[in-house]
Protein backbone atom coordinates (compact mmCIF):
# COMPACT_ATOMS: atom_id res chain seq x y z
CA UNK A 1 0.00 0.00 0.00
CA UNK A 2 2.81 2.42 0.83
CA UNK A 3 4.56 1.64 -2.44
CA UNK A 4 1.32 2.22 -4.35
CA UNK A 5 0.81 5.52 -2.54
CA UNK A 6 4.36 6.61 -3.29
CA UNK A 7 3.89 5.76 -6.95
CA UNK A 8 0.64 7.75 -7.13
CA UNK A 9 2.21 10.77 -5.43
CA UNK A 10 5.15 10.65 -7.82
CA UNK A 11 2.75 10.63 -10.78
CA UNK A 12 0.72 13.50 -9.32
CA UNK A 13 3.83 15.60 -8.67
CA UNK A 14 5.09 14.83 -12.18
CA UNK A 15 1.77 15.95 -13.63
CA UNK A 16 1.96 19.24 -11.71
CA UNK A 17 5.55 19.77 -12.83
CA UNK A 18 4.60 19.27 -16.49
CA UNK A 19 2.25 22.27 -16.29
CA UNK A 20 4.67 24.46 -14.32
CA UNK A 21 3.49 24.02 -10.73
CA UNK A 22 5.50 23.13 -7.65
CA UNK A 23 3.68 20.29 -5.91
CA UNK A 24 4.95 21.60 -2.58
CA UNK A 25 2.73 24.65 -3.01
CA UNK A 26 -0.30 22.59 -3.95
CA UNK A 27 -0.26 19.52 -1.72
CA UNK A 28 -0.51 19.50 2.07
CA UNK A 29 0.64 16.48 4.09
CA UNK A 30 -0.66 16.27 7.64
CA UNK A 31 -0.27 13.14 9.68
CA UNK A 32 -1.46 10.34 7.45
CA UNK A 33 -3.56 12.54 5.18
CA UNK A 34 -2.69 14.28 1.94
CA UNK A 35 -4.90 17.06 0.58
CA UNK A 36 -5.01 19.87 -1.95
CA UNK A 37 -3.99 23.22 -0.45
CA UNK A 38 -7.10 25.41 -0.10
CA UNK A 39 -5.12 28.62 -0.56
CA UNK A 40 -3.24 27.48 -3.65
CA UNK A 41 -3.36 30.11 -6.40
CA UNK A 42 -4.95 27.83 -8.98
CA UNK A 43 -8.42 27.28 -10.41
CA UNK A 44 -9.82 23.77 -9.99
CA UNK A 45 -12.61 22.90 -12.38
CA UNK A 46 -14.02 20.01 -10.32
CA UNK A 47 -14.29 22.21 -7.21
CA UNK A 48 -16.07 24.87 -9.26
CA UNK A 49 -18.43 22.20 -10.61
CA UNK A 50 -19.26 20.96 -7.12
CA UNK A 51 -19.82 24.50 -5.90
CA UNK A 52 -22.31 25.14 -8.71
CA UNK A 53 -24.12 21.87 -8.00
CA UNK A 54 -24.43 22.62 -4.28
CA UNK A 55 -26.17 25.89 -5.19
CA UNK A 56 -28.92 24.24 -7.23
CA UNK A 57 -29.14 20.55 -6.36
CA UNK A 58 -32.28 20.97 -4.24
CA UNK A 59 -34.07 23.16 -6.77
CA UNK A 60 -36.55 22.30 -9.48
CA UNK A 61 -35.85 23.48 -13.06
CA UNK A 62 -38.45 26.27 -12.84
CA UNK A 63 -36.93 27.58 -9.59
CA UNK A 64 -33.48 28.48 -10.96
CA UNK A 65 -32.59 32.16 -11.04
CA UNK A 66 -30.82 33.67 -14.07
CA UNK A 67 -27.68 34.02 -11.94
CA UNK A 68 -27.76 30.32 -11.01
CA UNK A 69 -28.28 29.35 -14.63
CA UNK A 70 -25.28 31.44 -15.69
CA UNK A 71 -23.11 30.04 -12.89
CA UNK A 72 -24.16 26.48 -13.65
CA UNK A 73 -23.57 26.91 -17.38
CA UNK A 74 -20.06 28.21 -16.69
CA UNK A 75 -19.34 25.18 -14.51
CA UNK A 76 -20.44 22.63 -17.10
CA UNK A 77 -18.58 24.49 -19.87
CA UNK A 78 -15.35 24.51 -17.89
CA UNK A 79 -15.54 20.85 -16.87
CA UNK A 80 -14.52 19.45 -20.24
CA UNK A 81 -13.22 16.01 -19.30
CA UNK A 82 -13.39 13.26 -16.69
CA UNK A 83 -11.37 13.66 -13.51
CA UNK A 84 -7.73 12.45 -13.54
CA UNK A 85 -7.77 10.58 -16.83
CA UNK A 86 -4.84 8.20 -16.99
CA UNK A 87 -5.03 7.39 -13.28
CA UNK A 88 -6.85 4.08 -12.89
CA UNK A 89 -6.47 3.58 -9.15
CA UNK A 90 -9.58 2.99 -7.07
CA UNK A 91 -9.58 6.41 -5.41
CA UNK A 92 -9.50 8.08 -8.83
CA UNK A 93 -12.29 5.90 -10.19
CA UNK A 94 -14.61 6.64 -7.25
CA UNK A 95 -14.09 10.40 -7.46
CA UNK A 96 -14.26 10.37 -11.25
CA UNK A 97 -17.64 8.65 -11.24
CA UNK A 98 -19.04 10.97 -8.57
CA UNK A 99 -17.98 14.07 -10.50
CA UNK A 100 -19.32 12.58 -13.71
CA UNK A 101 -22.69 12.08 -12.01
CA UNK A 102 -22.66 15.69 -10.77
CA UNK A 103 -21.75 16.93 -14.25
CA UNK A 104 -24.59 15.00 -15.90
CA UNK A 105 -27.10 16.05 -13.24
CA UNK A 106 -26.21 19.73 -13.62
CA UNK A 107 -26.50 19.62 -17.42
CA UNK A 108 -29.88 17.86 -17.12
CA UNK A 109 -31.15 20.49 -14.68
CA UNK A 110 -30.05 23.30 -17.01
CA UNK A 111 -31.64 21.50 -19.97
CA UNK A 112 -34.95 21.14 -18.15
CA UNK A 113 -34.77 24.80 -17.13
CA UNK A 114 -34.26 25.82 -20.76
CA UNK A 115 -37.25 23.72 -21.81
CA UNK A 116 -39.36 25.24 -19.04
CA UNK A 117 -38.49 28.71 -20.33
CA UNK A 118 -39.22 27.69 -23.95
CA UNK A 119 -35.57 28.35 -24.82
CA UNK A 120 -35.53 25.43 -27.23
CA UNK A 121 -32.25 26.28 -28.91
CA UNK A 122 -30.41 26.10 -25.57
CA UNK A 123 -32.38 23.00 -24.57
CA UNK A 124 -31.31 21.26 -27.79
CA UNK A 125 -27.65 22.13 -27.23
CA UNK A 126 -27.70 20.84 -23.67
CA UNK A 127 -29.55 17.68 -24.69
CA UNK A 128 -26.95 17.04 -27.38
CA UNK A 129 -24.19 17.54 -24.83
CA UNK A 130 -25.84 15.07 -22.45
CA UNK A 131 -26.11 12.50 -25.21
CA UNK A 132 -22.42 12.82 -26.05
CA UNK A 133 -21.65 11.97 -22.41
CA UNK A 134 -24.33 9.29 -22.04
CA UNK A 135 -26.19 8.28 -25.22
CA UNK A 136 -28.55 6.01 -23.23
CA UNK A 137 -30.43 8.90 -21.57
CA UNK A 138 -33.90 8.70 -23.09
CA UNK A 139 -35.00 11.91 -21.38
CA UNK A 140 -32.29 13.78 -23.28
CA UNK A 141 -33.35 12.13 -26.55
CA UNK A 142 -36.94 13.26 -25.96
CA UNK A 143 -35.91 16.82 -25.11
CA UNK A 144 -33.77 16.96 -28.25
CA UNK A 145 -36.72 15.71 -30.32
CA UNK A 146 -39.15 18.13 -28.70
CA UNK A 147 -36.80 21.10 -29.07
CA UNK A 148 -36.15 20.54 -32.77
CA UNK A 149 -39.81 19.89 -33.48
CA UNK A 150 -40.77 23.18 -31.86
CA UNK A 151 -38.05 24.98 -33.83
CA UNK A 152 -39.52 23.60 -37.05
CA UNK A 153 -36.95 20.83 -37.56
CA UNK A 154 -39.29 17.85 -37.58
CA UNK A 155 -36.96 15.73 -39.75
CA UNK A 156 -34.17 16.16 -37.20
CA UNK A 157 -36.55 15.19 -34.39
CA UNK A 158 -37.65 12.05 -36.23
CA UNK A 159 -34.07 11.02 -37.00
CA UNK A 160 -33.25 11.41 -33.32
CA UNK A 161 -35.85 8.80 -32.42
CA UNK A 162 -34.24 6.42 -34.88
CA UNK A 163 -30.84 7.12 -33.32
CA UNK A 164 -32.28 6.55 -29.84
CA UNK A 165 -33.89 3.27 -30.91
CA UNK A 166 -30.69 1.99 -32.53
CA UNK A 167 -28.50 2.87 -29.54
CA UNK A 168 -30.81 1.24 -27.01
CA UNK A 169 -31.07 -1.90 -29.12
CA UNK A 170 -27.33 -2.12 -29.71
CA UNK A 171 -26.19 -1.35 -26.15
CA UNK A 172 -28.98 -2.80 -24.02
CA UNK A 173 -31.09 -4.94 -26.31
CA UNK A 174 -34.24 -2.99 -25.40
CA UNK A 175 -36.73 -0.77 -27.19
CA UNK A 176 -37.48 2.89 -26.39
CA UNK A 177 -39.96 3.53 -23.59
CA UNK A 178 -43.65 4.05 -24.31
CA UNK A 179 -43.24 7.78 -23.65
CA UNK A 180 -40.54 8.09 -26.31
CA UNK A 181 -42.55 6.02 -28.79
CA UNK A 182 -45.64 8.13 -28.12
CA UNK A 183 -43.69 11.29 -28.86
CA UNK A 184 -42.34 9.81 -32.10
CA UNK A 185 -45.81 8.81 -33.27
CA UNK A 186 -47.01 12.31 -32.60
CA UNK A 187 -44.12 13.80 -34.57
CA UNK A 188 -44.87 11.76 -37.67
CA UNK A 189 -48.63 12.32 -37.47
CA UNK A 190 -48.83 16.05 -36.75
CA UNK A 191 -47.96 18.21 -39.80
CA UNK A 192 -45.72 21.16 -39.10
CA UNK A 193 -44.43 23.95 -41.30
CA UNK A 194 -41.10 25.57 -40.79
CA UNK A 195 -41.08 27.68 -37.63
CA UNK A 196 -39.91 31.28 -37.65
CA UNK A 197 -36.97 31.97 -35.37
CA UNK A 198 -36.86 35.27 -33.55
CA UNK A 199 -33.22 34.96 -32.53
CA UNK A 200 -30.61 32.32 -31.88
CA UNK A 201 -31.95 31.54 -28.44
CA UNK A 202 -35.73 31.73 -28.74
CA UNK A 203 -38.21 30.40 -31.26
CA UNK A 204 -41.37 32.36 -32.09
CA UNK A 205 -44.28 30.10 -33.02
CA UNK A 206 -47.57 30.94 -34.64
CA UNK A 207 -50.56 28.60 -34.78
CA UNK A 208 -49.73 27.85 -38.43
CA UNK A 209 -46.20 26.79 -37.54
CA UNK A 210 -47.51 24.08 -35.22
CA UNK A 211 -50.65 22.81 -36.99
CA UNK A 212 -52.05 23.34 -40.49
CA UNK A 213 -54.60 26.19 -40.90
CA UNK A 214 -57.46 23.73 -41.37
CA UNK A 215 -56.84 22.31 -37.93
CA UNK A 216 -57.14 25.59 -36.03
CA UNK A 217 -60.40 25.36 -34.15
CA UNK A 218 -61.74 23.66 -31.06
CA UNK A 219 -59.39 23.64 -28.10
CA UNK A 220 -59.82 19.98 -27.11
CA UNK A 221 -58.67 18.38 -30.41
CA UNK A 222 -55.67 20.72 -30.40
CA UNK A 223 -54.76 19.64 -26.89
CA UNK A 224 -55.09 15.98 -27.83
CA UNK A 225 -52.81 16.36 -30.86
CA UNK A 226 -50.17 18.29 -29.00
CA UNK A 227 -50.20 15.86 -26.11
CA UNK A 228 -49.45 13.05 -28.54
CA UNK A 229 -46.80 15.07 -30.37
CA UNK A 230 -44.88 16.18 -27.31
CA UNK A 231 -45.29 13.08 -25.23
CA UNK A 232 -46.26 14.83 -21.99
CA UNK A 233 -49.33 16.69 -20.83
CA UNK A 234 -47.34 19.52 -19.27
CA UNK A 235 -45.50 20.22 -22.52
CA UNK A 236 -48.75 20.06 -24.44
CA UNK A 237 -50.45 22.53 -22.12
CA UNK A 238 -47.51 24.92 -22.44
CA UNK A 239 -47.64 24.84 -26.22
CA UNK A 240 -51.44 25.21 -26.22
CA UNK A 241 -51.04 28.34 -24.11
CA UNK A 242 -48.50 29.73 -26.59
CA UNK A 243 -50.81 29.02 -29.52
CA UNK A 244 -53.82 30.49 -27.72
CA UNK A 245 -51.86 33.63 -26.83
CA UNK A 246 -50.74 34.09 -30.44
CA UNK A 247 -54.30 33.61 -31.71
CA UNK A 248 -55.56 36.27 -29.33
CA UNK A 249 -52.80 38.64 -30.40
CA UNK A 250 -53.55 38.05 -34.08
CA UNK A 251 -57.24 38.78 -33.55
CA UNK A 252 -56.58 42.22 -32.07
Amino acid sequence: ARRALSTDLWRVRSAFKMVGFDSGDLLVTKGQSIAFHDSANVFVDCLFLEQAWRMVRNKKPDELTPEEVTFGQSAVDIYIGDFALGFEQEWCFILRERLRSVHLSLIKLLMDNAAHRDDWSRAARLAERLLVLDPLLEHAHRTFMQAHFLMGNRAVAIRQFQTCRDILDRELGVSPSSETVQMYRGLISLPVSEASVKDAGQADFSAKSVIPPSKVGPQKPLTDQLSMALGSLDAARSLVANVDRRLRNDSK
